[in-house]
């Protein structure tokens, strides 16, 4: 063989030498930040045990033990966690810095582990630790542990039955999200639930809230699609959006007495039929109840005062009203305009005006009564005929695309209250030349004239160059 070719196949191998030993660095040197901790509690020093079925790390004082992974074998059926590794007590299982790119601590066992024994020495298990075991049917767990970490369980498509531990307080993100969990009975120690904490358990049927339960985050429930009804104990302080999005088998839920809100598409696409809001509430959010077509019984609170973008689109109650001209809560929250009168007159004591409630009309003219405060989201944009208006003399925000693409416009008069003028609120009104503009106004948002007669006649002002730009200190 040439010696120049021998040359070259020699540099190859060393080169290929080298860069194995480089590669087994940066793997322990992950593997230790892996096992690391925020505390100062343990050391960073990797250990394997002795009988080589788990990498560990100790605690300082030289007396604890933290698993952080599962060497083998990887077909077992059950896994007996050890109460004991090498001399040290276990007391914590899978704690890893998040942001490191490495296999879960029990990875390899997601296609054979169907049951785990956690001793009763351990305090502590970290996020993810039991993720995506699709075999996992059993777990049997310490009856202190009080936090059940971030996806602790999810993807367990086959866990039915989940221990809640009496001492639990805390359910993170996603900690039973896709399991396969029917029933669900939480200890009188729950204080909060995270969110999507049981996100898609499409075979959850039924499930007690105690009365120890203050916070419910977003999306708890999307997609629980057997699950029928729910109590919502009154000791909730915060609850989130998307609750219940999608729970298409929800036929009742009551609503706790001392909340003000109801949150943004929390019963998006369920089989509610009547709802009763407590008086403690004053807004009910966007999409709140959309798509909810068997809901046709709606009690409101004395006390709305303000209802979201397409809150009941979709509802029986909103389409039983759809042949009277205007859809109106409490004499006060006008939703929509039903009819298509050149010259609609809007009660007097309304108060609300919701998105989009004169959107796309053939209305030429629209007087707003003095005793309306709040105009919503593009609530006449697009009405292409609309020639005059005249607004209300106590209006203080003219809201986004509130008026935008109402073509024959040509002028408007902005009371003195108003402070803020929209995003896009007048844009496309081709025709406005004429715009009386209050001595009040401190933020105007992006294109909120644009394409107006009235703003490119002025281009050159300093003024108006504020408006097209969004000043937030127009004066």
């Amino acid at each position: 063989m040439n010696k120049k070719i021998k040359a070259v196949i020699c540099r190859i191998f060393v080169l290929i030498f080298f860069l194995c030993i480089g590669m087994s660095m940066l793997n322990i040197n992950l593997i230790k930040a892996y096992a690391s901790t925020s505390d100062n509690k343990w050391d960073d020093t990797w250990h394997i045990s002795k009988d080589g079925l788990y990498s560990y790390y100790v605690s300082k004082d030289g007396k604890l033990a933290k698993i952080f992974y599962y060497e083998g074998p990887w077909n077992i059926k059950k896994l007996v966690i050890p109460k004991t590794i090498d001399g040290y007590v276990v007391t914590s299982i899978g704690n890893r810095e998040p942001e490191i790119q490495w296999p879960r601590p029990f990875h390899y066992l997601k296609d054979s582990v169907e049951e785990i024994e956690i001793p009763d020495t351990v305090t502590e298990i970290g996020t993810e630790t039991f993720a995506y075991l699709s075999k996992l049917k059993k777990v049997k767990m310490p009856g202190h542990i009080k936090t059940y970490a971030d996806r602790l369980f999810l993807g367990c498509t086959s866990l039915k039955e989940i221990p809640f531990p009496k001492q639990l307080k805390t359910i993170g993100d996603y900690a039973f999200g896709e399991t396969a969990i029917t029933n669900i009975n939480l200890p009188d120690s729950i204080t909060y639930i995270g969110d999507n904490a049981f996100s898609n358990c499409t075979n959850l049927k039924g499930m007690n809230l105690p009365n120890s339960i203050t916070y419910i985050g977003d999306s708890v429930f999307w997609g629980c699609t057997n699950l029928k009804e729910m109590n919502l104990p009154n000791s909730i302080t915060y609850i989130g959006v998307n609750v219940f999005w999608g729970c298409t088998n929800l036929e009742k839920v009551n609503w706790p007495s001392n909340l003000d809100r109801i949150p943004g598409g929390i019963f998006n696409d369920t089989a509610i039929k009547e709802m009763i809001i407590p008086d403690s509430v004053t807004a009910i959010e966007t999409c709140a109840f959309r798509f909810c077509k068997d809901l046709k019984y709606i009690k409101f609170s004395k006390n709305l005062t303000y209802v979201g973008y397409q809150a009941f689109d979709g509802t029986g109650w909103l389409a039983s009203r759809q042949k009277e001209d205007y859809t109106i809560i409490n004499d006060t929250i006008m939703l929509s305009y039903n009819s298509d009168e050149e010259s609609p007159v809007i009660p007097d004591g309304t108060k609300f005006i919701a998105d989009t409630a004169f959107a796309n009309k053939s209305m030429t003219e629209i007087i707003i009564p003095d005793s309306v405060e709040y105009i919503g989201r593009y609530a006449f944009s697009n009405c292409t005929n609309l020639k005059k208006v005249i607004l209300p003399k106590n209006l203080k925000e003219i809201n986004d695309c509130v008026f935008c693409h109402n073509t024959a416009l040509e002028s408007i008069k902005l009371p003195d209250s108003v402070i803020t003028i929209g995003w896009r609120a007048f844009e496309e009104c081709n025709k406005l030349k004429e715009i009386e503009v209050g001595p009040n106004i401190k933020q105007v948002e992006m294109d909120a004239f644009s394409e107006t007669t009235w703003l490119k006649t002025k281009s050159g002002d300093e003024y108006v160059m504020q408006i097209r730009y969004g000043s937030n200190h127009l004066r």
